[in-house]
């Protein structure tokens, strides 16, 4: 091989390094991610790192941004963190949750099942205002608009010995009389009389 054509490889592969750096670098900065989460104080945490959470449920939050930052974020509260989505806005994404008596199978109307949780599953789809899909009810379902979140703010002083259990309620005797009538026979049936209406959870309820 000749000296021009060694240069001229090593001048090659060494472009090629550069482009392939400038693509590791910049790709998967849109990516939507899931970082578990295993306290309230997370949330503040990880905004504070930087990190553009658009969800927050009870056993995960939803975050977009580059998977490498979100992991070191993450990584500095021992949360783990999975990719969903290397691109969050190559579709349509949907929080949602089974009713009794219907599957992920029934969710296929929606679109694909991406991630799942307890009593959550995250649909990717094109369109979710199919009545098929949006007024079904087999689930409830919350399409995502991908907001950021904004830090959460701490109880007023009024209620934080309430939350930290220093103090207790005093409940009004009527309502206290109310809630004792409630036995847990009753509240299934009404829940269930509720749950079992066609127009449960859709845009006529």
């Amino acid at each position: 091989m000749s000296e021009t054509m060694t240069v001229r490889s090593m001048i090659t592969a060494s472009c090629c390094a550069v482009l392939v750096g400038l693509g590791v670098a910049t790709a998967g900065d849109d990516s939507l991610l899931r970082i578990e989460r295993s306290s309230p104080a997370d949330r503040n945490a990880l905004i504070e790192a930087g990190v553009t959470l658009v969800t927050e449920i009870d056993d995960a939050f939803l975050a977009v941004g580059s998977a490498d930052d979100v992991q070191s974020a993450a990584a500095s509260r021992s949360l783990s963190m999975t990719v969903i989505d290397d691109a969050a806005d190559s579709a349509a994404f949907a929080l949602a949750g089974l009713r009794p008596g219907f599957t992920e199978t029934d969710l296929l109307v929606c679109g694909e099942v991406v991630a799942r949780g307890d009593d959550w599953l995250l649909i990717k789809g094109a369109d979710f205002a199919t009545p098929e899909c949006l007024e079904s009810p087999g689930w409830f379902l919350r399409v995502l608009d991908f907001g950021p979140l904004a830090p959460a703010r701490p109880a007023p002083s009024e209620y934080a010995r309430l939350i930290d259990g220093t103090t207790e309620l005093i409940p009004i005797p009527m309502v206290q009389e109310m809630v004792d009538r409630i036995d847990t026979p009753f509240a299934l049936a009404h829940w269930s009389a509720l749950s079992e209406s066609p127009t449960w959870s859709t845009r006529h309820s």
